[in-house]
């Protein structure tokens, strides 16, 4: 099953955390980003912590958006790290 199909059927997105802790290998800094309510986010997403939410379930809302080089560094991480296959892809909700 391809990911549109896949998303026709639930609310699952895949998140990373993003922790001011920075002592960790698996730590990718994601510098300053811009906040929905004008304020800002520092720190590092924790790959080892990527998990799947239900957007429905959590009453989810955006936070903020990292930009693009941030999201590939992330994606690549996943990727090599073995905790995502190869055939994913990640794309922006928002």
């Amino acid at each position: 099953m391809f990911n549109d199909e896949y998303n026709r059927f639930n609310n699952l997105i895949m998140t990373v955390p993003v922790t001011s802790n920075r002592e960790y290998p698996l730590h990718i800094n994601v510098g300053t980003i811009p906040a929905e309510d004008g304020g800002e986010i520092h720190g590092w997403a924790e790959i080892e912590q990527a998990k799947c939410l239900d957007l429905n379930a959590r009453y989810a809302r955006k936070i903020a958006t990292v930009d693009d080089d941030v999201m590939e560094r992330i994606t690549e991480m996943l990727r090599g790290g073995g905790l995502m296959r190869l055939s994913m892809r990640i794309e922006r909700l928002y």
